[in-house]
């Protein structure tokens, strides 16, 4: 029998010659002939274990889209239908699975990771850091349990738990409490409570070592509160202000021109009220860092400068009664 050599790890199905055997080749050489197909086809396919469903067509799609030579794969692979996803990698493992690309220096540049439930995430990584990237005019969106609970738009905007509102700029609303900072316009800062909120609902609150110190409040429906912590119980030696007279006489009320406008000005130096209250001014005189001058503020409505003007008050308006209580001559 004129039979191709099939015998070795080396010959596979392109070693088969489609006109052997000859209808004069002896039969007796059949059994090798069989023997030989079978080391090919085992040699071709040596990890097909289970029935194999693709068809041709199949096949051919995928060998025609994608390509592979040495370490690098050419085409793309596509999943038809939004929701109905037909071509993945999947881990062997049930808690951990990950795909990494890497550029032509062996550099990671991105990173798709899954570690158990909620952990999963994509990552765009860089030599100086880790970046997040959305080419759509709709921005970077991340959300929870299929539902939207932070996004980044294309320009910039900071969205948490809304929508942006007509000038695009809200930074967090829950409810109908929003927060939000706007760029443009005349507004910076914009809060917006709840209209059922009830009345003295905290805006804002401030405090030191998670002890609250002050807070700015709702007052009624029109209004707003700007308070400072002055419960009785953080305080000692409580007593009347025994010198008020002192300390409004010691005051220098100012008038001047403001250096950058041109216009009219009053109250008081920083510096100058510092020396009669301390707690009423923050800052110290001429000071300056690496930036240039660092600028002294006051706060005009100081609790210690208004309890000194009520006291004096009060003290004059007793000697006004006494002087008044006196007969007439």
């Amino acid at each position: 029998m004129a039979l191709e050599n099939l015998v070795g790890a080396d010959k596979f199905i392109n070693a088969l010659v489609v006109s052997n055997p000859t209808g004069g080749d002896d039969k007796r050489e059949g059994d090798d002939h069989i023997r030989g197909l079978k080391n090919t086809l085992k040699n071709t396919f040596p990890n097909i274990n289970a029935v194999v469903t693709a068809t041709p067509a199949q096949l051919n799609d995928v060998a025609n889209k994608v390509s592979k030579a040495g370490d690098t794969m050419t085409g793309a692979l596509t999943a038809p239908g939004l929701n109905t996803p037909r071509v993945g990698v999947q881990s062997v493992e049930s808690d951990f699975a990950i795909i990494t690309v890497k550029n032509g220096a062996g550099d990671r540049v991105l990173e798709a990771l899954y570690a158990g439930a909620g952990t999963a995430g994509v990552y765009g990584v860089a030599p100086g850091g880790v970046g997040f990237n959305s080419q759509g005019v709709g921005g970077l969106s991340f959300s929870v349990a299929d539902v939207e609970r932070m996004r980044i738009n294309e320009n910039g905007w900071l969205t948490v738990g809304g929508v942006p509102d007509a000038a695009g700029h809200l930074l967090y609303q829950k409810g109908a409490w929003t927060l939000t900072l706007r760029a443009t316009g005349d507004q910076g800062l914009f809060v917006n409570m709840s209209p059922t909120a009830a009345n003295s609902s905290y805006l804002a609150l401030f405090a030191r070592g998670g002890v609250v110190t002050g807070s700015i409040t709702q007052s009624g429906t029109t209004g707003v509160s700007y308070n400072t912590s002055s419960d009785y119980r953080l305080k000692d030696n409580v007593s009347a202000l025994p010198a008020s007279g002192a300390f409004i006489d010691a005051l220098r009320p100012r008038g001047w021109t403001w250096r950058a406008t041109g216009e009219h000005g009053a109250g008081f130096i920083a510096h100058e009220l510092q020396a009669v209250s301390p707690s009423s001014v923050s800052g110290a005189k001429d000071a300056t860092d690496d930036k240039g001058p660092v600028l002294q503020q006051v706060a005009y409505a100081s609790p210690e400068i208004i309890a000194n003007i009520v006291a004096e008050l009060q003290s004059l308006r007793a000697r006004v009664a006494a002087l008044e209580a006196l007969p007439v001559p």
